[in-house]
């Protein structure tokens, strides 16, 4: 494959790659439906109700040690 061949598909791949992020943003800004901004750090999906995260238990260090 020719070198500006291959330059010309990486390009095209960018572009269609930009234009659907800018396609999603332009609707976020809108208030439409997208996929921006739909996901939290723990994966979720938005408008999805999750699960109650198990809470969180510390031991004191001290019933952490064998018993003689």
């Amino acid at each position: 494959m020719a070198q500006w061949t291959q330059h010309l598909l990486v390009l095209l791949l960018v572009a269609g790659c930009v234009g659907v992020v800018g396609y999603q943003l332009v609707n976020t800004f809108r208030g439409r439906r997208s996929r921006v901004g739909s996901c939290c750090a723990t994966g979720c999906v938005a408008g999805e109700k999750r699960a109650e995260a198990p809470k969180v238990v510390f031991f004191p260090s001290e019933s952490l040690a064998r018993k003689r």
